[in-house]
Formats: structure tokens, C-alpha cells, sequence
């Protein structure tokens, strides 16, 4: 990726590292964020559905690809983080803090797990590599028909999972100034690991 060059929303070979595994329609339901270092805060810039955003992304930034698929009525969603070259060191850390923390919270999503205590599992790893504070949302939130439903994994929710929920989980960090990172896997509920749908990588990876 040159300096400077313009990035459509519908760029075919990153969606196709995003939604490696996900079969189905993914027109339309594709969102890019660009974590954009504007002044001292992190802008994130998302198209309405359907909606062309161009982007100009510069070299050692992040990208934040949200995609999903519909599938016979049925919603699903990935998230991962692509770097535009080498990050900052601060960035790095990030990556590897949010993507321990996502792991922890694959592990705590079972049956019989409340909403509060998965959540709990990711925010704990996050907070322990010292980015609590820039983790501002839910660790993730369940996807059927509707792309966000119950059950909701987070600090308020009032849900308890059980055997064949489909969740997300997607723990964030975002850093002012510098940018942002998101993991996110969808998985189905069971009683001893969650069933993992999302076969993309999560190591991190460079497009140049």
C-alpha cells in the first residue's frame, strides 16, 4: 500500500483474510474503520451500510475491518486488525494485550457463564497489560437474525449463556492519538469451549 493511496470499503483480498470461513452474501455488510491519529483523539470513520467511504491511510496505522455475512436469513460477524507497516511500539503492545484478553474470553464463553463473568475473563487480561482504560465496550454480544441480540457479554449484563448461543467476542483497544485495535471471532456456545467459526488469522498481519 503506497502513501497516500485510497482504500475502498469493498477491497476484495482483505475482505478475503477477514472472512476466511464465512460463507455467504458479504455485500453491503462490510464496514472498514481506519483508525486515524486526528489531533489528540482516535477518530473512527464507518460508512452507513451500502454507503462507498474511500480512506486515505497512511503508512504504520491501523485498520479495522468489520465484516459479515448473511446466510439464510442469518447474521454473522468478524472483526480483525491490519497494519499499514511496522507500528509504534505502543501499537504492538496493544495488539498483543487485546488478542491475550480475546483469548481469555474465548475460554470463559460456556454454558452456565454470566455475561458479566466473560467479560470479566477478557477485561481482567486487559487491564493486567495496561490498557484498561482505552477497553470502553462490551466484550461482545449475541448475533441470529439481528447482527446485535441477546445475550450481551458485558460489565451490566444481565444474561447467562447457554448451550447453542452465538456470540461474539471482541475486545478493543483504542489509543488517542495513536490508533486502535479490534479482534473479534464469532463462536457457538458449549458446555466446555465455545465452537469457533472464524478460521481468519489473528496473528498480526501487514498490507503494503
Amino acid at each position: 500500500m503506497a502513501r497516500g493511496e485510497v482504500v475502498e470499503d469493498h477491497d476484495a483480498a482483505v475482505l478475503d483474510q477477514v472472512g476466511g470461513g464465512v460463507h455467504g452474501d458479504l455485500g453491503g455488510l462490510a464496514r472498514v474503520e481506519e483508525q486515524q491519529r486526528v489531533g489528540t483523539a482516535v477518530e473512527q470513520r464507518r460508512p452507513v451500510r451500502g454507503q462507498h467511504l474511500d480512506l486515505v491511510v497512511e503508512p504504520g496505522q491501523t485498520v479495522v475491518i468489520d465484516a459479515g455475512a448473511l446466510v439464510e436469513g442469518y447474521c454473522a460477524d468478524c472483526t480483525r486488525t491490519f497494519a499499514t507497516g511496522p507500528l509504534p511500539e505502543r501499537l504492538q503492545e496493544a495488539y498483543a494485550t487485546c488478542l491475550q484478553g480475546q483469548l481469555a474470553g474465548l475460554d470463559a464463553v460456556t454454558a452456565g457463564t454470566t455475561g458479566v463473568d466473560a467479560d470479566a475473563a477478557a477485561r481482567s487480561v486487559i487491564e493486567a497489560g495496561g490498557f484498561g482504560e482505552e477497553f470502553g465496550h462490551g466484550l461482545g454480544h449475541g448475533v441470529g437474525i439481528e447482527i446485535h441480540e441477546a445475550p450481551r457479554l458485558s460489565r451490566e449484563s444481565p444474561d447467562t449463556l447457554v448451550e447453542g448461543n452465538v456470540v461474539t467476542v471482541e475486545p478493543g483497544i483504542y489509543l488517542e492519538g495513536l490508533g486502535g485495535i479490534r479482534i473479534e471471532d464469532l463462536v457457538i456456545v458449549r458446555d466446555r469451549a465455545p465452537e469457533i467459526l472464524t478460521t481468519s488469522t489473528k496473528e498480526p498481519v501487514t498490507v503494503s
